[in-house]
């Protein structure tokens, strides 16, 4: 008689379905309460571990895409709220920004007072001396 053999289920274990959950959203709280740990234990796993810390990177990855993914049905697609067809104009215009710098919002730093560059050439000009005459003192070992 042959024995019929079963898929055994892998135990997922607590870090596993912190990043199964976190994926989903990027959430760290809801994450935490589904695998059932606290803050301390997941920065402990991130400084502990490389590996985990490369699983939690590339889920946050995932995270990202998923809330990129949504902004965009929403802005393009839309969706129906029961009696009529919606879009976000706003949630197209933040993807539009995302993916494209002329859209973006662009800002302007101003700044008063007064620089002052008294010696700036004179210290220019040595460390630059100081460079050539390192580079000067090479040559001539090599040669």
């Amino acid at each position: 008689m042959s024995r019929v053999q079963r898929d055994t289920p892998i135990k997922k274990t607590k870090q596993d379905l912190f990043l199964e959950e976190f994926a989903k959203h990027g959430n760290i709280t809801l994450a935490c309460r589904k695998a059932e740990i606290g803050r301390m234990t997941l920065y402990r796993w991130k400084e502990k571990s490389d590996t985990f810390l490369v699983r939690f990177n590339q889920a946050f990855e995932e995270a990202k895409d998923a809330i990129r993914a949504e902004i965009y049905r929403r802005g393009k697609e839309g969706w129906d709220d029961g009696v009529v067809h919606k879009y976000s104009d706003t949630l197209l215009i933040f993807h539009a920004k995302m993916l494209m710098p002329e859209y973006r919002d662009k800002s302007l730093i101003e700044m008063s007072g007064s620089l002052d560059i008294t010696g700036a050439r004179e210290t220019l000009l040595t460390k630059l001396g100081t460079i050539t005459r390192a580079t000067h003192n090479d040559q001539n070992e090599i040669d």
